[in-house]
């Protein structure tokens, strides 16, 4: 995962292999903040890599301020019974410049998730 630079609830770093942390035990109502991404001006897709927990959420992507309004949802399955990555995809609203990001996460108390990384793009118009 890129590296955060606020984590709040219980979620912390973990070593996914050699050079790649994730970020793990992300539950309910907890977020995690990076700032000073450098958004391009024609972004409108963003896609993350979560590994599900037994109970499916939501993920929130916030820009500036953690309590603004979301510009992306996410819905995070349960977990298949299998211990593997999944790569989320939804739209984004567009922004430019740079920006804190925030990622928040929702779902039944006992539900977590954890993070490997996340990336914007644009996708053309058909």
């Amino acid at each position: 995962a890129e590296q955060a630079c606020l984590l709040f609830g219980g979620a912390y770093f973990d070593s996914l292999a050699p050079h790649e942390e994730t970020l793990s035990n992300i539950k309910n109502a907890n977020w995690v903040g990076y700032k000073y991404l450098d958004f391009p001006a024609d972004i409108n897709k963003v896609e993350i890599r979560v590994k599900p927990g037994k109970k499916s959420g939501t993920i929130q992507l916030v820009y500036d301020q953690h309590w603004y309004t979301p510009f992306s949802v996410l819905p995070v399955p349960a977990s298949t019974g299998k211990d593997e990555w999944i790569t989320l995809q939804a739209n984004a609203k567009p922004t430019q410049g740079v920006h804190a990001l925030w990622i928040k996460f929702f779902a039944d108390d006992d539900a977590s998730i954890d993070i490997d990384w996340f990336r914007f793009s644009r996708e053309s118009e058909s």
